[in-house]
């Protein structure tokens, strides 16, 4: 199944568990500021168990291809519990890290952008979006480091800084924010 890019981190985690916090960039994310000063905000973000975008509840997005792959022999979560998130770059705590590694032992599978949220929501962790809009999203993050502009009929998130698809281009990284997918190329269409 696509979309478990999560077990590079959690190996990471088994085999350094010292950590309080492990963040994971995609190679195609850019940020168009100091990544220093992007870390260094969200060191005040100790709470935060998980820190990614997009993040949203199944009623807000019910169309999105992936909510049906969090799945486990013995127990449901219904779909209106269930929480979506874009995950190019996120933070995760070594708390929710060896919950999320536990609860992947005893059976829980799916695409991580469906079953890092929910399981997480589901098991009292702090889950929050670090920009655009939502109910995930602190009052000083919002649009602060990308810009949601919202989610068309089709579930893709055009126009918006970060986004599936279609990939970035130069002319769009005007302001300090995450970029995604920022494939750079020698014609300047990223």
């Amino acid at each position: 199944m696509p979309g478990n890019n999560h077990f590079p981190l959690l190996q990471f985690f088994l085999e350094n568990p010292g950590y309080d916090f492990y963040w994971l960039i995609e190679d195609d994310v850019h940020y168009n500021g100091n990544w220093q000063d992007f870390f260094a905000f969200f060191l005040k973000f100790n709470s935060a168990d998980f820190i990614s975008s997009h993040m949203n509840d199944f009623n807000e997005n019910p169309n999105w291809y992936w909510w049906n792959t969090l799945f486990h022999q013995k127990k449901i979560i219904l779909s209106e519990n269930k929480v979506r998130s874009f995950n190019p770059i996120y933070r995760l705590s070594n708390k929710a890290l060896e919950y999320l590694h536990n609860q992947l032992k005893n059976g829980w599978q799916g695409h991580h952008e469906v079953l890092i949220p929910t399981l997480l929501k589901h098991g009292g962790f702090n889950i929050q979006d670090f920009g655009g809009l939502g109910p995930y999203v602190p009052e000083n993050c919002k649009n602060r480091f990308y810009k949601r502009i919202d989610i068309n009929q089709s579930n893709e998130l055009f126009g918006n800084s970060m986004r599936f698809k279609p990939n970035i281009f130069n002319q769009e990284i005007t302001e300090s924010l995450l970029y995604h997918p920022a494939k750079f190329s020698e014609e300047k269409n990223i």
